[in-house]
């Protein structure tokens, strides 16, 4: 495989080409990278709180809000890597691509895999939002367990097999890691515990959470 300089363009694609592969990029950036430092900052505050004794903010209200806010995360991180291989997969063709195109947090070796893993981030994200909207009951344990099939998808035809085959540096493999797994347990975490509060059945409406 014809290795690809990781600063320059990425042939075989255009400047266009390459242009809008760059701006998904960035989109699949905030996707991947916020949530981890979201996660971060959401901990230490809930230590703060409960420290303070003002752990009855923790209401479901609270919990849906953020969740949110990190399954839209997922929903922008799965759109920019599905229509990326859409993209790749249109301009150059299926298969195993001769060079690499890469584009972090991004790395296409096969476009059909970019779009299949970008779906599956996509839906995971959507049916978190539905959760909250709907108010579902009983979807803690499997909404976990759907959590953790794209840990485990993500693993196996991301980071092992598209980063793997690529010439990019295996400490993005590492950090990417990272990303994927909080990204995706955040938003199982909310869940959780939006659903164990009492009075989870009395949510205000979804307006009232946002303004």
């Amino acid at each position: 495989m014809e290795q690809q300089d990781l600063y320059g363009p990425m042939p075989p694609l255009n400047g266009v080409q390459s242009n809008a592969a760059i701006m998904l990029g960035m989109l699949g950036a905030i996707g991947a990278g916020v949530p981890l430092l979201g996660a971060h900052f959401f901990f230490l505050l809930q230590m703060f709180h409960q420290q303070s004794g003002r752990g009855d903010k923790y209401t479901p209200a609270y919990f849906r809000a953020r969740i949110y806010f990190y399954a839209f995360l997922l929903v922008l991180r799965g759109v920019a890597e599905s229509a990326l291989g859409a993209l790749i997969r249109d301009d150059i063709g299926s298969g195993m691509l001769a060079a690499p195109v890469v584009t972090l947090p991004f790395v296409v070796v096969y476009p059909e895999i970019s779009i299949a893993d970008g779906l599956l981030v996509l839906c995971f994200g959507l049916l978190g939002i539905i959760i909250a909207v709907a108010g579902l009951r009983g979807m803690a344990v499997p909404y976990f367990g759907l959590g953790a099939f794209v840990i485990v998808f993500q693993l196996a035809t991301y980071i092992l097999t598209q980063i793997g085959l690529s010439p990019a540096p295996k400490v993005v493999a590492a950090i990417l890691t990272g990303n994927t797994v909080i990204g995706v347990l955040m938003p199982v975490y909310l869940v959780a515990n939006m659903q164990q509060r009492p009075d989870y059945c009395h949510l205000p409406a979804p307006s009232e959470v946002l303004l």
